[in-house]
């Protein structure tokens, strides 16, 4: 079966998820994976650029729920846009600004946070934020402590790290398929009654813009009702949907959404078509894969001999 180019592994995963994904929604999948390779390239140049403590780093923020901090809570985001990674600098900055002190957590995975820059991590001490690592066996029982406590903690809804696995994780349809959603974190909010601010920073390399979706409110409030775990997480990905449909180059994690993704991945490549301008090749050591772009099908060949 030939084919109309071979890439990598981890660009394979990508265009798989974005083929899947995608392609019955009406985006061309290819032309999104060939604008999200420019687009890491950016990223790859903005990350090295850290946050000064005192000053804005977005252009404008839209709806930061002033009215809705006194008692901590869950910034709630996604790896999207080149500068994700200067949220949490921008939030801590107008906590401080309105004069609420309350420490700020990072939910980081081990290896993340033992490669992070350390101008990253210096600037984030003046702030008084620190990092908490996922994989951590106590990380429930520290996320209720903070919470608690009234302070606040910055996640990753689309990080694939955890503790453990999730033997009842919250299934919502999404882009096109059902995707699985660690339940942890919204149970969590819904046992220590905290409020959960979902959060995205636009994908203009030039001009970034901070925006916030609803508060997920899990206490009788008069601005609205009471949420449970699994409307919490189907309010939030419905507010990130909205920037990943509009710009789905700018999505960073889309090697990782395979894993998420409710439905059969792989075929056997018995009476797959052979047309080559519809096949993207992917080779390992024991096998090579196949991508038909057209259907979003993936066949798989093990190598002979």
């Amino acid at each position: 079966m030939n084919s109309i180019m071979e890439i990598q592994p981890e660009d394979f995963s990508a265009l798989c998820a974005m083929t899947q994904e995608l392609l019955n929604i009406g985006i061309n999948p290819l032309a999104t994976w060939q604008a999200f390779k420019e687009y890491l390239e950016s990223f790859r140049r903005i990350q090295n650029v850290i946050p000064k403590p005192t000053e804005s780093y977005f252009n404008q923020v839209f709806n930061f729920p002033l009215e809705s901090l006194d008692h901590g809570g869950i910034f709630l985001t996604m790896h999207f846009s080149a500068h994700f990674r200067a949220i949490p600098f921008e939030i801590t900055r107008l906590l401080r600004k309105m004069g609420n002190q309350k420490k700020m957590w990072i939910l980081f995975s081990q290896d993340s946070y033992k490669n992070e820059n350390e101008d990253w991590v210096r600037h984030g001490r003046e702030l008084n934020f620190e990092a908490l690592v996922a994989q951590d066996a106590m990380i429930a029982r520290h996320l209720m402590s903070i919470l608690k406590k009234g302070e606040f903690v910055v996640v990753f809804m689309d990080a694939t790290e955890g503790y453990g696995a999730d033997s009842d994780p919250i299934i919502l349809p999404w882009l096109h398929y059902p995707v699985r959603v660690r339940s942890g974190l919204f149970r969590i909010a819904d046992k220590m009654k905290s409020t959960i601010f979902p959060v995205l920073a636009s994908a203009s390399l030039e001009e970034p813009n901070l925006f916030f979706g609803e508060p997920q409110f899990f206490q009788h409030v008069l601005s609205g009702p009471r949420n449970d775990a699994f409307k919490a997480a189907e309010a939030c990905l419905t507010f990130f949907s909205k920037f990943i449909l509009a710009s789905p180059y700018a999505w960073l994690h889309w090697g990782n959404h395979l894993q998420r993704i409710v439905q059969e991945q792989y075929s056997h490549v018995e009476g797959a078509a052979t047309h080559e301008e519809r096949f993207v090749t992917c080779k390992t050591e024991d096998e090579t894969i196949y991508l038909d772009i057209s259907t979003g099908e993936v066949y798989v060949e093990e190598q002979s001999g």
